[in-house]
């Protein structure tokens, strides 16, 4: 009885080997004398035919390095952060309100609306920090931890990977938390999208771990960034999951298919969703900006009354839920405030050139040391 044909292509050894060797050799002469395309080209080859698969384990070793234990995090260096932020502050200066909300004991999760392309986190940081001395530790996407250096940097930042193991280890330590449940889908808020709408669609994890550890649920939204620049367009998103191996690709993709015939968005993804919020798109897709309309310009965030989890039941899905609603409907609430202090702000816009000559708002020139 014979055996049935397989589909896969098998290389004898001996041939991968020779092609291995004479691409490594061409990558060198192309690094040197060729284009980048044809250079990565053949370094793609390179790497694929390695017969010791040496760079996918240079690759698995560079990603897990630095090892560490997450609750042991010193902030960057001021050093480090006033150079960085400076130029930052200046383009997008931060206006807030309610910053004495923010409890002084830091048992505490800061729960926000994301802005367009992680704009915002930056900032943010920095003012929760300078402002109270404790460093806020955002849980992050676990897509995060598939891309060389952005890895590190999420890291470098305090980040942590939103596992429910990750989360229980750093409130049992009491550590402040910043968590956005929008995700990615807020991040990846396209032209169909208005700006700094909440899509938490069914998501309550942080509101079960609140009620489970008492920690206290800061509400708070960021306003601004997301008025920066204008959407030029915006393509699929489910190419870019499935490039960095999320299993978010597939479902994704078939979301965009199912977008193509007008089918409606989705529907709650647990057994009980009390106040579900559908999305407003059936398919998430990546905003591509018009670079030449950037207007810098303030950015407001507002923080909300501290929201007492002790009353919530951790074990109940229905009082799970209603921690969840009663956060979303503060969170809105703070998105509505810090609008209208956009929209009440006659220095909103800034002038870049009048900033760099010194000039006030007035039209008059800076300081002048005999004044």
């Amino acid at each position: 009885m014979g055996h049935p044909k397989s589909n896969t292509l098998h290389i004898p050894p001996h041939i991968l080997q020779f092609i291995f060797r004479f691409s490594l050799i061409l990558s060198i002469f192309l690094w040197r004398y060729g284009s980048f395309s044809r250079w990565f080209i053949v370094t793609l080859i390179c790497v694929a035919t390695d017969p010791s698969k040496n760079a996918n384990k240079l690759y698995k070793a560079f990603m897990a390095w630095p090892e560490y234990d997450i609750r042991e995090y010193v902030p960057p260096s001021e050093w480090i952060m006033k150079p960085f932020m400076t130029p930052l502050n200046f383009l997008f200066p931060l206006k807030a309100e309610g910053v004495e909300n923010i409890p002084a004991d830091g048992r505490y999760i800061m729960v926000g609306n994301h802005q367009n392309m992680i704009m915002d986190t930056c900032s943010f940081f920095t003012f929760v920090y300078w402002s109270t001395g404790k460093w806020v530790r955002p849980m992050t996407d676990r897509a995060h931890y598939t891309i060389p250096f952005f890895k590190h940097y999420i890291q470098y930042v305090g980040g942590f990977a939103g596992t429910p193991e990750n989360c229980e280890k750093m409130m049992e330590a009491g550590k402040p938390l910043l968590v956005y449940p929008g995700g990615a889908s807020e991040v990846f808020k396209d032209e169909r999208i208005a700006p700094y709408t909440l899509m938490w669609s069914d998501r309550a994890g942080f509101a079960k771990l609140a009620a489970k550890h008492n920690y206290t649920i800061i509400p708070f939204a960021s306003v601004g960034f997301e008025d920066v620049m204008k959407i030029w367009f915006s393509i699929p998103a489910y190419w870019l999951f499935m490039l960095l191996g999320d299993k978010r690709g597939k479902s994704e993709y078939a979301k965009f298919k199912a977008a193509q015939v007008g089918s409606p968005v989705s529907s709650p993804t647990s057994e009980f969703s009390k106040g579900y919020i559908p999305s407003p798109v059936p398919d998430s897709r990546i905003p591509v900006y018009a670079p030449w309309t950037f207007m810098p310009q303030s950015n407001y965030i507002v923080f909300g009354q501290p929201i007492d989890t002790t009353s919530f039941d951790a074990s109940n899905k229905e009082s799970v839920f209603d921690l969840r609603d009663v956060t979303r409907h503060a969170v809105q609430g703070c998105i509505d405030r810090a609008k209208e202090m956009q929209a009440a702000d006659p220095e909103r816009f800034t002038n870049v050139l009048a900033g760099i000559i010194g000039e006030k708002p007035d039209g008059k020139k800076g300081k002048n040391k005999e004044e």
